[in-house]
């Protein structure tokens, strides 16, 4: 979240689907996928941590954000 336009009043407002007027929509789209991301958490939990499920996270949370997100890069 670091760089963002969004302060947590409006990050709130986001999260009960109130519209916000003048917020860049990238902003509204990261607060957004973070809620993704952490449902996802929530949701399972109890579940064990695996690397398929730190990829759907990560796929939930990076998305149009980072270079390639949803699986582990080979490391060369």
């Amino acid at each position: 979240m670091e760089n963002r336009a969004i302060n947590p009043p409006q990050t709130e407002m986001i999260l009960n689907n109130i519209e916000i007027v003048g917020a860049p929509d990238d902003d509204i789209e990261v607060v957004l996928h973070m809620k993704d991301g952490l449902n996802l958490i929530i949701k399972h939990l109890m579940d064990p941590l695996t690397g398929e499920y730190i990829c759907k996270f990560h796929g939930l949370i990076a998305r149009n954000e980072a270079l390639e997100w949803g699986y582990f890069a080979p490391i060369t």
